[in-house]
């Protein structure tokens, strides 16, 4: 067990931050995004999800969509988590469906390689459901 990032304390893997500083970092605001950029998200992901033909795959990504919308209300989407979400819906929108995975795998793995487990926690469920919404043929 390594020492924390932030303060003299243990580390609590598999973060690489302790109990405390893991704590503090999920309760920190972050900017919101701009209101055209996040209005484009919005619109291209309701217009995927809106041509999903299973209603039960449509209800769960729409509920992990509400995640994603709430942590940005809130203020708690971390502005590289927004500019991935940017990117990545402009590479969907471009059909470009590897670009999408490539984004994806590259902010999930930073994201674990940081050691940043209460960030992974947090976004998990949407930043799944949005790539395979991204991802979804159509």
């Amino acid at each position: 067990r390594g020492k924390c990032l932030d303060c003299p304390q243990s580390a609590e893997p598999p973060s690489s931050r302790c109990r405390g500083c893991q704590v503090r970092l999920l309760g920190v605001m972050h900017p919101r995004m701009a209101l055209e950029d996040l209005a484009l998200v919005r619109a291209h992901l309701d217009a995927r999800l809106a041509h999903l033909g299973c209603p039960r795959l449509r209800r769960d990504l729409a509920q992990r969509l509400e995640l994603l919308y709430g942590a940005e209300a809130g203020g708690r989407l971390p502005p590289p988590l927004q500019a991935w979400l940017l990117e990545a819906v402009r590479a969907s929108a471009a059909s470009d469906g590897e670009a999408v995975a490539r984004l994806t795998a590259r902010v999930l793995r930073e994201l674990a390689r940081d050691g940043e487990a209460a960030q992974l926690g947090l976004h998990r469920q949407w930043l799944l459901g949005a790539r395979r919404l991204l991802q979804a043929e159509g």
